[in-house]
């Protein structure tokens, strides 16, 4: 029995190429409105006014870059941070803490949380940006490197069919059916190319080029 040619999705993952999703939590409406003008344009900006309304949106959503306030009515951002990082779900996220306190007891406490970066208020739209757009590199980085794993796993699997194919090709009689159960191996194999089905004394000669 000829073995079944695998299905195997090569497409790009969805959202890939999307924008980023990035959660900011901030008391101040003001301070809020500045984050939307600025951030708004070019990624997925969800904005949060307190450590509950912060807990909700990460119910129902995985932000790639969070923004997190040090000081709230209902929480700080150090606790947010340390529970983030408890979270595996969250272990891709990038943490900034925005606070208008820099003193080194404050940095300690923020980085030993989990957080990878602070920016002190009052801080300039540039700064802020410039480091926004600094972990987007690093995130798509992450991301194209999953993709070319989990491309090059797939592409594995499918030589490790053929393989099995090729074998059951040349040592099965039926040569008419083994030629039917060949015919996508075109199809999948997206690497390179393949020719199969020459015949010599009753058997088949095959070459794959990658």
């Amino acid at each position: 029995m000829m073995s079944t040619i695998p299905v195997i999705d090569m497409q790009e993952p969805a959202g890939a190429q999307t924008m980023l999703t990035i959660l900011a939590v901030d008391d101040a409406a003001t301070m809020r409105e500045t984050l939307r003008s600025l951030l708004s344009a070019e990624y997925d900006l969800l904005l949060a006014d307190s450590a509950a309304a912060f807990a909700a949106a990460i119910d129902s959503t995985i932000p790639n870059i969070v923004l997190l306030d040090l000081n709230l009515p209902d929480g700080n951002g150090i606790d947010l941070c340390r529970s983030l990082r408890r979270n595996p779900h969250f272990d891709d996220c990038s943490i900034i803490i925005i606070t208008a306190y820099s003193d080194e007891k404050t940095l300690e406490e923020g980085y030993l949380a989990g957080a990878d970066d602070f920016l002190r208020k009052p801080f300039i739209p540039t700064e802020l940006l410039s480091k926004i757009r600094l972990f987007d590199r690093s995130i798509r980085d992450r991301q194209r490197q999953k993709l070319s794993l989990e491309m090059q796993i797939r592409t594995n699997e499918k030589l490790n069919w053929m393989n099995r194919l090729m074998k059951e090709c040349i040592g099965s009689r039926d040569i008419r059916s083994s030629l039917k159960s060949a015919e996508g191996l075109a199809d999948i194999i997206e690497t390179g190319y393949l020719e199969v089905a020459q015949m010599t004394g009753g058997e088949f000669s095959s070459v794959v080029t990658l």
